[in-house]
């Protein structure tokens, strides 16, 4: 597989039973580690290089299907853990391929059609408690934007059915205690104990079955370590998808929207435009009061309103950025375009005479390093857009924020004259 089995795991510190959302945080902090613009110790390039592989696996679910598919070949079952004839077949989500304690036999619903002629559709699976989240929200996001115009039943329906999904769909008990059996199995014949315990356990919420609880207690008093494990487990699972919320917020919603229509039947004087402004480098007053701040501030101000304008010309870009060829095509010009300006304004910075005093010697230099930031983040923009490599252009995206933060801490130096008055 080019790495040792549940390497790819191992290299970003998660767990093979983590969630796309933990995967992602862990990425993101080890590429704020490792990154060779950041970090210049030896071996740091290289480490990024294996971050960035076992990453671009594991974000995706269909190749993390697949190589959790190749570590439970490589693993393989010996002849005496062999399925006994006529137990129940492994289980899995049928999303993620992942096999926990969490696992259930789910039916999310969802409502659609015009008035008078509502329908409802059934949407069932084996799903993880992440996957269940993931359906639960594709399925009441679509009933609530098409569901509560069914008046008079569908609008019914459809907080009924907002409720349900919400709290993790239909779990049908008879389906799910044998789900939970066939997983408890699973996992004990793969060595994952505390999961097999919990899944175990979590059938008697679906059955009433004295054998199940008997093995359960004899297998914790046999191995009293699993039991905080176990209980992590059975509250990890119980977590439900806690979307419940949406029912009463599209109550809520559709009595604001009923008196924004009955408001806008009567004049009513607008309200100012609020300004736009670049989230880091945000443009600074040309012209100074009297009692304002030196004249060397004077200087570096059009040079800090030259970056702003740099980085809010990068948004615009990036915002109308397609996707495909095209959208690679327009990448790279925003990167050449951004680093162009960012050079510009290191050009212009290197004019401006050194600062007197600490604070200006100070902001010159944080200014100077966010600059630099920007910069390397554009390089790395326009090479992820010459290759189409997703996860290098998320790596200049993140560095191009890394420079916003120290754009910000050069921004709390500045005089209090310098800076916009706060809006009103």
């Amino acid at each position: 597989m080019g790495m040792e089995e549940a390497a790819l795991y191992d290299e970003l510190g998660v767990a093979q039973t983590a969630a796309p959302e933990e995967i992602a945080a862990a990425y993101r902090r080890l590429a704020r580690e490792f990154h060779p613009d950041r970090n210049r110790q030896p071996g740091a390039a290289e480490r990024m290089k294996r971050i960035n592989a076992a990453y671009a696996v594991l974000r995706a679910p269909s190749r993390r299907a697949q190589y959790d598919a190749r570590l439970r070949r490589a693993v393989g079952a010996a002849p005496e853990r062999a399925t006994p004839a006529g137990a129940p077949p492994p289980v899995f989500c049928q999303r993620c391929g992942r096999l926990d304690a969490t696992l259930r036999f789910s039916v999310f619903t969802t409502v659609v059609g015009p008035p008078l002629f509502s329908r409802r559709t059934a949407h069932p699976g084996c799903f993880c408690a992440a996957c269940r989240r993931d359906v639960a929200l594709r399925c009441n996001l679509q009933t609530a934007a098409l569901g509560f115009w069914g008046v008079p039943r569908g609008t019914w329906w459809s907080l009924q059915a907002l409720w349900i999904n919400g709290r993790g769909g239909q779990q049908p008990a008879v389906a799910n205690a044998r789900l939970l059996r066939a997983a408890a199995a699973e996992l004990w014949a793969r060595g994952i104990a505390a999961e097999g315990v919990a899944a175990d356990r979590l059938t008697l919420e679906f059955e009433d079955d004295r054998e199940t609880a008997e093995r359960v207690a004899a297998r914790l008093r046999a191995e009293p370590r699993l039991a905080p494990l176990v209980e992590a487990a059975a509250a990890r699972s119980r977590r439900g998808v806690r979307l419940e919320w949406m029912a009463p917020a599209c109550v809520a919603l559709a009595l604001v929207a009923a008196a924004g229509i009955a408001g806008a039947l009567r004049p009513s004087p607008a309200s100012p435009a609020a300004p736009v402004v670049p989230p880091a480098a945000a443009s600074v007053r040309a012209a100074l009061p009297a009692a304002g701040a030196a004249a060397w501030w004077g200087e570096v101000a059009p040079v800090w309103n030259q970056s702003a304008q740099a980085e809010a010309a990068l948004n615009a870009a990036l915002q109308h950025t397609s996707s495909g060829s095209a959208g690679w095509r327009s990448l790279d010009g925003a990167g050449i375009a951004f680093q162009g300006r960012v050079e510009a304004a290191k050009v212009a910075l290197g004019r401006v005479p050194p600062g007197d005093t600490a604070l200006e010697q100070e902001f010159t230099k944080a200014f100077m390093a966010g600059l630099a930031e920007w910069a390397v983040g554009a390089s790395t923009l326009t090479a992820a857009a010459g290759t189409q490599d997703g996860i290098k252009a998320r790596t200049a995206i993140a560095t191009i924020e890394a420079g916003d933060a120290t754009l910000v801490d050069a921004q709390q130096l500045m005089p209090s004259a310098l800076l916009p008055p706060a809006s009103t």
